[in-house]
């Protein structure tokens, strides 16, 4: 019998702790038991000369929980280095489940066409609907009402990668207030709240998220979400808000907006100075907004008055953390016509039709007057009604005009003397088809930067998990996964490591790995040292890298060709094996 499982030789060794070396590392079961010059047999040797093992990516903030029961095999994660996630985000948590619950997302076709609907589609459905849409489409229903039943659902079918669950207010919310949830809970509504909340962390949750922009949170005083962070203190719990940034998205009318967001940031760490509970803010962004455009002075400026407030908690004593998604965040349209008439695309049945209604000017100032309405919310970034450099952050990906592809909407106007709606308008009646993008929401770089740059500063992707097959909804606005499912850490790691000196490697893998494990407390996780968890990852730095447009990629990256969870290799020379070694990793 072989002394160990597996042996990697001749790799360079980053382990979240030291300087980078050149050494070996050495698997017995789940477990690394040697590191440096591991002497010895193995089943498997693995000969990493020119790759840098690393620790398997944990992802603090990441939607997987909505997507396991579906994607056990987790490749959208797996396959770019990530080895555990942190789910139950923004307030969303598969359980507790009453009445009603929030549609899953693959069931967002099988909902619109259920019942069509020109704006928004329902926040809430019986568990009864829910799960006749779920018999219809996969053959099962889903038969859990708890996160314990959840887990138990998850394990049945295995995973491979980890779970770090958290249970979401806003799931809890829902429980406790079905449909009437636009309003101010009652006292005994609350107290209802934090027995589920209480029951979660029986459960083995490490904390509760809350989603404080969306619904039904956005609607929760600061009195209701500080009792419930309150209860976490019972179980050394850590309350990881996605703070009050934009508000409500929804009704959105032109020149009807306003927003501080450093006033969600002080929110949230008034609440953890309150209840003395742990804290992670969720993505961290600027806490403040700036027209027109930030220099990068102005952006470094506002970067560090952001963590100022931060800091300053920290050095009262409080127990605070952040994550921080990879820079540059590209969000597909993905088609040029997607977002700024999905209302028309559901309505008209389709691009081409669209196009051809577009050729009205009738119809295109009747487009215009539901832009300024409201009725359909945008994107911050991409918005007319609230911001006048929104032709500057669309992108126009893909176009049969090949002078305009490539270019920002403000460049394509420029260039044909036209207003940028009008220009939007003739590009989507040349090529219906045309992709798009808009740029990252947060601003400039440089204020990025001082959050990556910050001891703190852990990064998060913000992205569900999936296989990289029929990623496309089939209904308006047909919308894809974010790049960043498929390749943040390799856009992380080229960026800022390989491709510039912001950080070492040594210092971008501590972000990675070794600082989300240390928040969340998990033991023997986020290094490469002996007796820890062999999660690992083999990384060709030199060639990795992101297939296709990094605006619109939906697959998975070049360079990531070994990957191994609790002691099984899970991709091997770059595919996935098919094995399902992952754990939920309960709260001690």
């Amino acid at each position: 019998m072989s002394e160990y499982d597996a042996l990697i030789i001749n790799a360079t060794i980053v382990d979240g702790l030291n300087k980078a070396y050149t050494g070996g590392i050495a698997i017995k079961g789940a477990r690394i038991i040697q590191t440096g010059d591991p002497q010895g047999d193995a089943a498997t040797v693995i000969d990493a000369q020119g790759l840098t093992a690393v620790p398997g990516f944990v992802d603090p903030h990441s939607h997987a929980d909505g997507g396991l029961p579906w994607y056990p095999n987790c490749e959208s994660a797996v396959m770019q280095g990530c080895t555990t996630v942190v789910a139950g985000q923004c307030g969303g948590s598969p359980a507790p489940i009453n009445q009603y619950t929030r549609p899953p997302g693959v069931l967002a076709d099988e909902v619109y066409r259920r019942s069509p609907y020109l704006y928004h589609g329902p926040s809430l459905l019986t568990i009864e609907d829910v799960n006749a849409l779920m018999e219809e489409k996969y053959g099962w229903t889903i038969d859990y009402r708890t996160m314990a039943e959840y887990f138990d659902h998850v394990l049945t079918k295995g995973i491979s990668i980890n779970y770090v669950p958290l249970i979401g207010h806003g799931t809890v919310r829902y429980a406790v207030m079905g449909e009437d949830y636009k309003r101010e809970a009652t006292q005994a509504e609350v107290d209802r709240m934090k027995e589920l909340i209480r029951q979660g962390m029986q459960q083995g949750c490490h904390g509760m998220s809350a989603g404080l922009d969306y619904d039904p949170d956005v609607f929760a005083t600061p009195d209701e979400m500080n009792q419930c962070v309150a209860t976490l203190k019972e179980y050394d719990g850590i309350y990881v808000p996605h703070w009050r940034r934009t508000g409500r998205r929804r009704q959105v009318k032109m020149g009807g907006y306003s927003s501080e967001p450093i006033k969600g940031i002080l929110e949230v760490i008034e609440a953890s100075r309150a209840t003395g509970v742990r804290l992670n803010i969720a993505h961290l962004a600027p806490g403040w907004y700036s027209q027109p455009p930030m220099t990068p002075e102005i952006g470094a400026a506002v970067g560090k008055a952001t963590l100022e407030p931060i800091d300053r908690a920290i050095q009262e004593g409080l127990d605070v953390n952040f994550d921080v998604i990879p820079w540059q965040c590209w969000e597909p349209f993905p088609y040029l016509c997607s977002l700024h008439f999905t209302q028309w695309l559901r309505l008209l049945d389709g691009r081409e039709k669209l196009a051809e209604w577009l050729r009205s000017e009738e119809f295109r100032k009747k487009a215009w007057q539901e832009i300024e309405s409201g009725n359909l919310f945008q994107r911050l970034v991409v918005n007319p009604c609230i911001n006048p450099h929104w032709a500057e952050n669309l992108k126009i990906v893909t176009h049969s005009d090949a002078d305009s592809a490539g270019k920002t909407l403000q460049e394509a106007s420029e260039n044909r003397g036209k207003d940028p709606w009008n220009t939007l308008c003739d590009l989507i009646t040349e090529d219906p088809d045309s992709k798009a993008s808009h740029t990252d929401y947060r601003g400039v770089e440089a204020q990025m930067k001082e959050f990556f740059r910050h001891p703190l500063g852990a990064v998060g992707l913000d992205v569900g998990v999936s296989d990289d097959k029929d990623t496309m909804r089939r209904t308006p606005p047909y919308a894809t996964p974010l790049p960043d499912q498929f390749t943040g850490y390799p856009k992380f790691l080229t960026r800022y490591v390989r491709d510039s000196d912001l950080l070492t490697i040594e210092e971008a893998v501590y972000k990675c790995a070794t600082l989300p494990a240390k928040t969340y407390r998990l033991k023997d996780r986020g290094t490469l040292a002996p007796g820890a968890y062999a999660d690992i990852a083999l990384i060709d730095m030199e060639n990795l890298g992101i297939v296709g447009h990094p605006e619109l990629s939906v697959t998975y990256p070049t360079g990531v060709p070994y990957v191994w969870v609790n002691g099984k290799l899970v991709v091997e020379n770059g595919a996935h094996s098919g094995a399902r070694p992952g754990e939920i990793i309960l709260r001690d």
